[in-house]
Parts: structure tokens; sequence; C-alpha cells
């Protein structure tokens, strides 16, 4: 029979109708995400409840950013922020992959480059790191100094005679802030004539070159100096004594060293590479400890010259900085007399007779021209006093250091004069 339907009699007015198993579901409404079959509304149907194999239980395609993990992901945190774990393309976060990881990374410029400003480690390059970067001269991956390479990964010179630097100054801008004895050349160039010279390397921001120093008086008189020398102008010339037997040395194979070697660099060598000037005393012969100091920055600005005795007429006064002299005062009246015979009074005088006279340099804490009744004005001085006979009674140098009335120091104290 076609298309027949057996009817059965089930009860009285009940009837059963059997339809083929084809039409079994048919439009009874709606797809069945996980029957396998894709139904309207159905991007895909693979029939099971794994989550993570292409298809998801909402029958939606797997994609990176919808919050499972699906196969050929490393991640998936259902975000598009390319800052945390997680990228937006489903790989996990990793130095070198362009994106900064909050929190972790410091930097990351996506490459392998270590010398570019950020290191393989995605760390921003600094001195110290070992890496040389642009800007650097060295980076021996360290913060020692002294060491050939300074704090600042700059190339420290002043270490050995064929690296010098041409004063303490330029050798303190590498980086250089420790005390010592350092390798100059002055004049540049070729470094065969490079010398050793003390550098004070911490007072008032260091770079300072002692360029004359005395603390021993034993022997030494100024016509053994003049005979020797050749000069009474004890800063012009490079010269060392030698209290052991009373001699003198020329040049500066020797170095100038605080209580160590006594003399003077000639400043002439310094023309056009300084700017500052300091002298410091003490009343004890042989001692480390400055009583009284007086500094005047910008002091060859000032007088339009290079020079120490003879750089200015005598009692020119410099506004100066009180925190860089003993005394705290905002000027300054300079002793610089290239031949001076002292009558009443032994430095900070007015006396200045130039036919028959001798050096003497330091500084004042009066404007000591117009106070002729007074004595004893001195922050640091320092002369020779006996050229010509009449110049106070010392032998060799005579000196003041601080106020000392009507006294004076003779062939005593310690003496030093700084340039920067």
């Amino acid at each position: 029979m076609r298309r027949a339907a057996a009817f059965l009699l089930l009860a009285a007015g009940q009837v059963s109708c059997h339809l083929p198993s084809t039409f079994v579901g048919a439009g009874d409404g709606g797809a069945v995400c996980g029957n396998g079959v894709v139904e309207p509304g159905e991007a895909c149907d693979d029939g099971n409840t794994v989550d993570d194999d292409g298809c998801t239980n909402a029958c939606v395609l797997g994609s990176c950013g919808n919050g499972v993990l699906d196969a050929g992901e490393a991640c998936d945190d259902g975000n598009a922020v390319d800052t945390d774990d997680c990228l937006s393309n489903c790989a996990a976060a990793r130095c070198g992959d362009g994106v900064v990881h909050v929190g972790v990374e410091a930097c990351d410029d996506g490459n392998t480059v270590d010398t570019d400003g950020c290191s393989n480690a995605c760390l921003p390059s600094s001195c110290g790191d070992g890496m040389l970067q642009a800007g650097e001269e060295c980076d021996d991956g360290n913060s020692a100094a002294l060491d050939g390479c300074s704090p600042l990964c700059l190339v420290e010179l002043g270490l050995t005679p064929g690296y010098p630097g041409m004063t303490c100054a330029d050798i303190a801008q590498t980086g250089v802030g420790v005390s010592g004895l350092y390798w100059i050349d002055p004049d540049g160039g070729v470094t065969t004539d490079a010398f050793q010279a003390w550098c004070d390397m911490t007072t008032d921001g260091g770079g300072w070159t002692l360029v004359f120093h005395f603390f021993n008086h034993t022997g030494f008189t100024e016509n053994g100096f003049v005979s020797a020398v050749g000069t009474d102008q004890f800063t012009d010339a490079s010269w060392r004594y030698v209290p052991a037997g009373g001699t003198f040395a020329l040049g500066n194979a020797s170095a100038l060293q605080p209580l160590v070697t006594e003399g003077a660099v000639a400043i002439g060598l310094f023309d056009g590479l300084w700017t500052d000037v300091r002298m410091a005393c003490a009343a004890t012969s042989a001692t480390a400890v400055e009583q009284h100091f007086a500094q005047v920055d910008g002091y060859t600005t000032m007088n339009g010259n290079y020079e120490l005795l003879g750089a200015a007429p005598n009692g020119t006064s410099y506004v100066v900085d009180p925190t860089t002299n003993s005394m705290a005062l905002g000027t300054l009246w300079h002793d610089n007399e290239t031949h001076s015979v002292n009558s009443g009074y032994a430095l900070c005088d007015t006396s200045n007779d130039p036919t028959n006279g001798t050096a003497q340099f330091g500084f004042c804490f009066t404007d000591f021209l117009v106070e002729t009744a007074t004595f004893g004005d001195a922050i640091a001085t320092i002369a020779f006093g006996s050229f010509g006979g009449n110049d106070v009674t010392a032998l060799g140098f005579a000196g003041e250091c601080g106020d000392m009335g009507a006294s004076w120091l003779t062939d005593t104290g310690t003496y030093w004069i700084y340039v920067r």
C-alpha cells in the first residue's frame, strides 16, 4: 500500500498514526548545539562538549580573544590588551616582542641589539651595565673609580703617563673624585713631557692642581733660591727644594706632593687652562691641617691674565663667595707684589718700593692700602724676607696666617697654592 497509515483502534474514540522515521523532529522550531549538525545560527557543531577543539560548546568557531585556549594559541585571556601576560594575538608576552609588559619590563624595543638603549633583558641601558652605549667612552660593568673607566663611563685621565689630563680639572671631569697624584700634560699633544701633579679632588668640587707648596724651611734661604733658580718670583719657575742637604732641583721630574715634596710648578705652563685660585696656610710647619684659606673664583678672568705674582695690582679687591674663605668674607684684598720692601708692616701693607725688594703673594681681610695704622690683615700670605736686606727678618720665606696682629711667621709655616 502506498504511503498508507496504519490506524489502530486503541480504545473507543482513539486513533494512533505512525510517521516514517525521516520526519522525526522536523518542524519542531530550533537548532540543537552539540547534535553534530550545523543548523541555522551555528557556525559549527562538532557533536561534543570539548571547548578547545576549534568549535566551542556554544557552536562558535574558536578564535583568539574568546577567552578559550584553542589549538595553536599560547594563551587567550579574552581581551585585546597588549601589555598584560597575553598579547592580543594570543602569544605569551616575552622580552623582545616589542611591547612593554607592564610591571615586568622597563623597555622592549623588539630586537636583540644590546647597545641601542634597551638591553636584551628589557632593561634601559645605563652606565655600568657593561654595554658600550652612545655617549659612553667605556663601560666596564661596574661603578668603581680608578680602574680606567670612571663611574661616568668616561675613560679616566691621569692614571698613566700615556693618557694624561691637561690639568687636574680635566681629570676631575672624567669622574675621578679621589685626591692624589695624577699625570698631567698642560701643553697637550705628545705625552712624553707629561708629569705627575697633586690633585685635590674634594675641596669645593675638586679639580685643583697644586702649583706651590712649602712646609720644611730647614736650610732654605732666598739667596740660595735665587742663585739656583735665577729669579725671586717663586711661582714663575718649576723647582723643588730638598731640605736634606739644602739643595734645589729644577723642572717637574719629582711630583709636588703635600708634606712629601715642596716647591712650585711654573704657573706659565697653565696659560689658558685655569680660572680659580685657592691659597691656604698653617702657622705650623709640616702639617696637613689648613688653618686659613682664601679662594677667588674667576681670578684669571678678572685679572685678564694667567699669572700669580704680578697678576693684579697690590690691593686689588675681589667679590667672593663667603663660604670659600676661612673668615666668611664677601670681599678679599690681594697682597701681590713682585718687588716689595716692607717697612713697618710685614704683609698686607702699603709699602711697595720696586727699586729694591722681593716677591709676596696672598689674600687679606681688609683694604690694607687705606688701613695704614693696623697690622696683621692677612688671611693667607707668603713672601721672601731677606732680599735687599730690609724686608722682614726671615732668611727664606716669611708669612702670615690669619690675624696675627704685629707678628708674622719667620722661616716657618705650611703653605699651599692651587689653581683650577
